[in-house]
């Protein structure tokens, strides 16, 4: 049985709730959604690089590299991680590759893989030209080459949410709204 927008508004969320997973499958929309729905802070960790480097992640990579792009990323996800109050964040597609992220991400944190399969993540991201990792000749194999790579790291996540094509973004929130009830990390008042 769904939630209803009345019921909502008593929940409570008692631990910050991250989502990971693949460029393209929606973290940054699933979470805005969800934060807004739990009326709590919802934060994009490569919009917080952006902010603290006064510059785009495309450019971060362009002129410092990836290795650095990354322990900035450790950074933002730290601080991100040890805030007082319980928020949602989205998260890079690489994020949750490093074990410090991951570890930061599991000591406060509850971690959903947003699963979505290549062939509907194509259809995102082929033409978005910012995605650094995407600029090969082939970037659809390259892209199936990464969701290949990263699946193992993504399926230490505390829950694994499959997203089906045509699914809509309401849907999905009341889904991961019941299972996290059903997990305690929202809780009634």
């Amino acid at each position: 049985m769904g939630i209803s927008r009345l019921k909502a508004e008593g929940l409570i969320l008692n631990k910050t709730v991250v989502f990971v997973g693949m460029m393209g499958a929606g973290k940054s929309l699933v979470g805005h959604a969800l934060a807004k729905y739990l009326n709590v802070e919802f934060f994009d960790s490569d919009a917080e690089i952006e902010s603290a480097e006064n510059t785009t992640i495309q450019k971060i990579f362009e002129y410092d590299g990836e290795v650095l792009f990354r322990h900035k990323e450790r950074q933002i996800i730290k601080r991100l991680m040890n805030r007082q109050k319980p928020i949602v964040l989205a998260t890079g597609g690489g994020t949750f590759l490093t074990s410090k992220n991951r570890y930061y991400i599991s000591k406060n944190g509850f971690s959903i893989f947003l699963n979505v399969p290549v062939e509907v993540l194509w259809p995102r991201v082929m033409n978005d030209y910012s995605r650094p990792l995407l600029k090969e000749n082939n970037a659809f194999s390259t892209l199936q080459s990464l969701y290949s790579e990263r699946l193992p790291f993504y399926l230490g996540a505390d829950l694994e949410f499959a997203i089906a094509k045509n699914i809509l973004p309401n849907i999905i929130i009341e889904n991961i709204v019941n299972i996290l009830i059903e997990r305690n990390i929202v809780i009634y008042p």
